[in-house]
């Protein structure tokens, strides 16, 4: 039989027996990774209302973790080794491949990755003992270590990781946060490169009621115009029901390199000056969440005014078409036609006449235009202009009418 995990199906509640081992895809690394970078370029999964710093924070990582999704909270051993494994593949990963002498303009660019910073700390001797830690701890399935050199391996394995943490941490969430876009970056490009290179297999892979673009192309798969019709079809029906852009959430990348030490780790700190320097690093933090907090909510407050004035203004727009059916609409256009016509027949005013025809001309397509957004009806609006714009013409007719009447008593 298979592993099992316990505290599953059948447990009985308040059951705290803890699981046998934790499932792959409740692994910090895994289970955090989003399967695409959100509209900020951030490739984690993230609360309501927390930004990559916060996610990042040790404290926050800590609070993540239970025996169900972590095995160091659950297998010790087990749990040292597999990170002792991915530890160490990216620790010689680094030096492989980013080692010799870098320029100052190159250490400049990148700072924000975080390979500077774990470069220059992985020559160091710490580092160096870090990484023989890891390449013994990384036991596998078959290598036989000695228990010394487990307990030496251990020792350097911890005091890497805790004497010094605040560099090391930077260091890390950067580097977190840039490789995890580019791993993103790598596996979507290669898929849709996978898609787009076989257009027809693509198109048969294609499932679900789609729109009318989007059938044309399945139809022709290999007409990259009608491609680039669908796509954009669809994009943009997206794009019609977006929200308006929101602020911008911290990155990792966005500090500076003077920025204030992570206050969770001055909690290891016992001397008054590090608990005062840390209680005020706090306060710091809870006052500039707070600011960011009011902030958010009176952006959100502004966006749900705005809403609830657009929906108003579309049930009042609606109420009125609904009260104006298109027949009185047709009726009312027959009328300024009539008029339209009576005003022709005129003798003189010609360029009166011209003039007003032209506008009840644009004013007329504009009324088809706002037609058609709404099907057999139309809007209180349109009707109360072109009322206007009759009575403007009957005015006009009238004061042509007298004109002629008086020329015609003259003579």
């Amino acid at each position: 039989m298979g592993k099992r995990a316990f505290n599953e199906k059948g447990a009985k509640k308040g059951d705290k027996t803890p699981q046998a081992f934790v499932k792959k895809f409740e692994y910090f690394g895994k289970a955090k990774l989003a399967p695409y970078c959100n509209e900020e370029g951030v490739p984690f999964y993230l609360d309501k209302g927390e930004d990559e710093k916060d996610f990042l924070r040790l404290a926050n990582i800590r609070k993540s973790r239970n025996s169900s999704n972590e095995e160091l909270c659950c297998r010790l051993g087990m749990g040292l080794c597999l990170d002792a494994a991915t530890a160490d593949a990216g620790a010689k990963l680094i030096s492989k491949h980013f080692g010799g002498e870098w320029t100052e303009e190159v250490r400049k660019s990148l700072t924000k990755t975080g390979l500077p910073g774990l470069r220059d700390i992985f020559s160091s001797e710490e580092g160096k003992r870090f990484k023989e830690a890891v390449a013994i701890l990384n036991v596998g399935k078959d290598k036989q270590p000695s228990e010394r050199d487990v307990n030496r391996s251990i020792k350097h394995f911890v005091g890497f990781l805790t004497d010094s943490p605040d560099e090391l941490h930077k260091h890390l969430a950067r580097l977190a946060s840039a490789t995890g876009v580019l791993y993103l970056f790598a596996m979507t490009v290669l898929k849709d490169m996978a898609l787009l290179g076989d257009p027809a297999a693509w198109a048969k892979l294609i499932e679900g009621k789609q729109g009318k673009d989007v059938a044309a192309w399945m139809k022709k798969p290999k007409d990259r115009e009608k491609l680039r019709q669908a796509v954009s079809a669809e994009l943009m029906a997206k794009v019609k029901n977006n929200d308006k852009a929101r602020g911008k959430k911290r990155r990792v990348s966005d500090s500076s390199e003077d920025e204030k030490k992570d206050s969770d780790t001055e909690e290891s700190k016992s001397s008054g000056e590090s608990a005062s320097a840390s209680s005020a690093s706090v306060s710091s933090c809870k006052k500039r969440r707070a600011e960011e907090e009011r902030k958010r909510a009176k952006k959100e407050s502004k966006k749900l005014k705005a809403s609830a004035s657009a929906e108003m203004a579309r049930e009042q727009r609606t109420a009125a078409f609904t009260a104006w059916p298109q027949g009185q609409v047709e009726v009312l256009g027959c009328d300024i036609a009539n008029e339209k016509t009576q005003i022709g027949n005129l003798a003189g005013g010609q360029a009166e006449h011209a003039r007003l025809q032209a506008f009840l001309d644009r004013e007329m397509a504009d009324q088809v235009s706002e037609d058609g957004k709404i099907p057999n009806v139309l809007a209180k609006k349109a009707l109360v202009r072109l009322g206007a714009i009759a009575a403007e013409v009957e005015a006009f007719w009238e004061e042509q009418s007298g004109g002629a009447t008086a020329a015609a008593s003259a003579l």
